[in-house]
């Protein structure tokens, strides 16, 4: 087994499921976080995305609608457990290394 693939179990063991994460923006020199839930954001999405956002493609009332999809390039895991030794990973997903 490559270290990807511990660090891919450590990911999927942590984020393999629904998560509620919150995205930070910059306003000004200053970091802007929102949720889900912040209905300002909502609103900036759905007038970003009204030519299909409302003619069925979005389902608010979903739990299993996303709006966003994140794709990552590279990143580093922390395993304080060193279930399979290491402790940090650094992973480029791209050439599936880590």
């Amino acid at each position: 087994m490559s270290k990807y693939d511990d660090a891919i179990k450590i990911m999927n063991g942590r984020f393999g499921k629904d998560s509620l994460i919150s995205i930070a923006t910059v306003d000004g020199t200053h970091p802007s976080v929102r949720s889900e839930n912040n209905a300002v954001i909502m609103e900036k999405l759905r007038k970003a995305f009204a030519s299909w956002y409302s003619n069925g493609h979005v389902n608010e009332d979903d739990p299993n609608t996303c709006l966003l999809c994140v794709r990552l390039k590279d990143g580093v895991i922390t395993d304080h457990e060193k279930k399979y030794g290491e402790w940090q990973y650094r992973v480029d997903f791209a050439k599936q290394t880590a």
